[in-house]
């Protein structure tokens, strides 16, 4: 038996809540960090487009940490949410533990139950490569031979 088009299977009920009918809880943000990399500790910023109108003023965004399997919250932000955009910046704070440069952080703005998730990740760069090693492996010396 086919099951049809636009209904969930009976085992999945949780689907039926996730996605109500009047389209909260579907993407309907274009979300993007305003650059691809950044040092840490700076400001980088954040913008939110909305495909349909939405009668709100304000935004919350989620920022998240994720590498490998690992998720880790980084932190909430409250934005205005103004001509159906959401535009704000966040001081980029290095999660916790390991090595800053590794994994990506993503972020979910949320206005009245109508999300967003940006589809690229955020890395975070050592721009003046403090971390890097300076030094070169010794050229090996020629032979000489008397």
């Amino acid at each position: 038996m086919k099951i049809p088009v636009g209904r969930p299977p009976v085992s999945a009920p949780e689907k039926v809540r996730r996605h109500p009918s009047d389209g909260a809880g579907k993407l309907v943000f274009d979300a993007e960090w305003d650059a691809s990399q950044a040092p840490p500790n700076t400001k980088v910023g954040l913008t939110a487009v909305s495909k349909i109108p939405i009668e709100a003023a304000t935004a919350q965004i989620k920022i998240f940490h994720i590498q490998g399997n690992i998720h880790s919250p980084v932190a909430v932000i409250r934005a205005p949410y103004q001509n159906g955009k959401v535009k704000t910046e966040w001081l980029t704070t290095p999660v916790k533990g390991g090595n800053f440069e590794a994994g990506e952080y993503y972020f979910e703005v949320s206005v009245n139950g109508y999300l967003g998730v940006t589809p690229e990740g955020l890395v975070l760069r050592d721009a003046t490569q403090r971390n890097s090693d300076g030094f070169e492996k010794p050229k090996p010396k020629p032979k000489v031979v008397f």
